[in-house]
């Protein structure tokens, strides 16, 4: 079975419902959020900063990943994209700072995997 066999077949048994078969450029997406979390928690400041902006990331992709799923969009699901845009500006504000600490890349970190959380539950991974 191969990852989008096994990802769908898990999307059949999740309580939601949610039947979207995740795209490469989803996975990408997860991708680029994972590696700035883990960048933010060495303090790798540039190349967390770098892999946040990615395109993959902007909110313009990321809106057509949403609209891909097949699902209709209700309130909850409304409250997920908007999670996700929301975790993903401030992961670029802070992250756009000069100075940063160590509280920073807590929150850093916090961000990336709020908004790696809500594209989960959106797409039912």
């Amino acid at each position: 079975m191969n990852p989008s066999e096994v990802v769908y077949a898990m999307n059949e048994e999740t309580e939601s419902g949610n039947i979207c078969t995740p795209s490469l450029k989803l996975l990408d997406a997860r991708t680029q959020l994972d590696l700035a979390v883990q960048a933010s928690s060495v303090q790798a400041w540039a190349d967390a900063a770098e892999l946040v902006q990615d395109s993959s990331l902007d909110e313009q992709s990321l809106r057509l990943l949403f609209d891909t799923c097949e699902n209709e969009t209700n309130n909850q699901r409304q409250q997920l994209q908007a999670s996700v845009l929301e975790a993903i500006r401030n992961m670029r504000e802070l992250l756009s700072s000069k100075l940063l600490s160590t509280e920073d890349a807590m929150a850093v970190m916090k961000y990336g995997t709020n908004a790696r959380v809500a594209l989960d539950d959106y797409f039912g991974i």
